[in-house]
Parts: C-alpha cells; structure tokens; sequence
C-alpha cells in the first residue's frame, strides 16, 4: 500500500497512434520521461496509454487516430527517502508544462524506440488534467492472535480465572516476615500487604 497516490492525464497528439499505445518501449520510455519531469524513482510510477476518441455524438464509434490519453499512476511508497514530500511532487505534476513535458517525452520515447531499430514518433502535448491525490495513514491495531503476558498465581488470586479487583486481573501480594528472637524464645510475626 502506497503512502500517497497521485493521479493525472495527459493528452498527446502522437504519429501512428496505434503502434505507439502497443509498443512496450514506449511505454516504458514514457514512464521514464514522466519520472524525470517529477524527479522521483521511475518504479513510482506507472502509465496506460489508450487512443482517444474523436468526440461528438458518434465519438464512441470512431476514432481520432492523432489522439493518444496517457493516464499516470504515481505511487509513493511508505519506505521513501525522508526528504520526498507528497506535496512537493503534486505541486511539481500540477505545474508541468506542456512544451517542456513534450520535450521531455519525445526524447525519452525516441531514443527508446531508436535503440530498439523501430521508427521514431512526432509527438505533442496537448493537454494535461488535473491532480488526484489519495493519501494514507497509518493506524496502529492489537493482533488478536497475540498473547498476552500472564502473573504467577498469587494466593490472593489463584484459582479465581485472574478477575482481581482493579478490574486488570492483576494482584500484587506481598508478605514479609520478621522472626523476633526474646526471652529465650522465638516468635514469628508475618504481615501482608495488597
């Protein structure tokens, strides 16, 4: 479970759309490019790429084929180093800007797509939506599985299933005894205390 999850989109207009949402590389490549622009560990963070729709009243049955939504996932984990903020970096992701996002993207995405002997992309930026943040908490419960610490039985409490009279169950017996020597004789005194 993350300690924080921010959400956004990002609307590109991409050559080859098809080919660019299918292609591991890019998607990898877009991660990467993200990761940089927010300067925080590329495992954070995660993408899904789908080719847009065109809008209008029959948008859900045709496609513009420009359009690729890429949706980030950025999951900040409980173990991060102390000096990443979660406000920091939602203030980072609310202020990126379009150009230099592009910049950003296209270069990670080509170099990627070059090195792997593919085609590169024209990609622009051409939207980028708002911030959702989820964070969490954490909360600290007993295991029920757990056992509790238990007393010797004392002769206040034993055989009595532990229900002493402060409600905790717990006796404290203490018994002292002082042995007097007088008069040629001995005599024990004992005295207890509860």
């Amino acid at each position: 479970q993350a300690r924080a999850s921010l959400t956004f989109s990002v609307t590109m207009s991409v050559s080859r759309p098809e080919e660019f949402v299918r292609d591991p590389v890019v998607r990898l490549a877009m991660r990467t490019g993200m990761a940089e622009s927010l300067a925080i560990n590329v495992d954070w963070v995660d993408v899904t790429l789908t080719v847009g729709g065109s809008g209008g009243a029959d948008g859900a049955r045709r496609l513009n084929e420009g359009v690729v939504i890429a949706v980030f996932a950025v999951n900040i984990p409980w173990d991060a180093p102390d000096d990443v903020e979660v406000a920091g970096i939602t203030a980072l992701a609310a202020a990126l800007d379009q150009d230099a996002l592009a910049t950003t993207i296209t270069s990670h995405v080509n170099q990627a797509v070059r090195e792997s002997g593919g085609e590169v992309f024209a990609i622009s930026v051409e939207g980028i939506g708002e911030v959702s943040v989820v964070t969490q908490t954490t909360t600290s419960t007993l295991d029920p599985e757990a056992e509790l610490p238990t007393e010797a039985p004392t002769e206040g409490n034993a055989g009595s299933g532990g229900g002493g009279g402060d409600g905790l169950g717990i006796a404290v017996g203490v018994t002292v005894v002082a042995i007097l020597l007088g008069g040629g004789t001995a005599g024990a005194v004992w005295w207890r205390w509860q």
